[in-house]
């Protein structure tokens, strides 16, 4: 999942992401990329976080993303 929210508001998605991932009980890999200024990233741990306008930095995440996912599966 990636969320490139640009400022801070009611975002959710990212925690419903994870809370049904759990509930898969990790049957497949994955991987959460955030925004920065997502409110909602300093209560998750273990996601990459990105600055958004920044697409070197997008791009660095989704690289480690893949190579992490493929190293589960």
């Amino acid at each position: 999942m990636i969320d490139t929210t640009f400022r801070d508001g009611q975002s959710i998605a990212p925690i419903e992401f994870i809370a049904g991932k759990k509930i898969q009980e990790r049957q497949s890999s994955s991987t959460v990329i955030m925004s920065e200024y997502s409110g909602c990233n300093r209560a998750l741990g273990g996601i990459l976080r990105i600055n958004p306008y920044n697409v070197e930095d997008i791009t660095r995440a989704i690289d480690a993303a893949m190579k992490n996912n493929s190293l589960k599966s």
